[in-house]
């Protein structure tokens, strides 16, 4: 596995809920996954 920066790891995550069929549900995961990408990388 490739070394990959934060915002690359993100968007690699966000891509795997994208096709969520429930708009709601991808904007609540969108936001989670956001949230907890910058808790990780201020706590680290």
């Amino acid at each position: 596995m490739r070394n990959m920066t934060e915002a690359e790891m993100t968007d690699v995550v966000l891509q795997r809920y994208a096709n969520t069929p429930d708009p709601r549900l991808r904007t609540i995961m969108h936001s989670l996954i956001r949230l907890c990408m910058r808790s990780s990388a201020t706590y680290g």
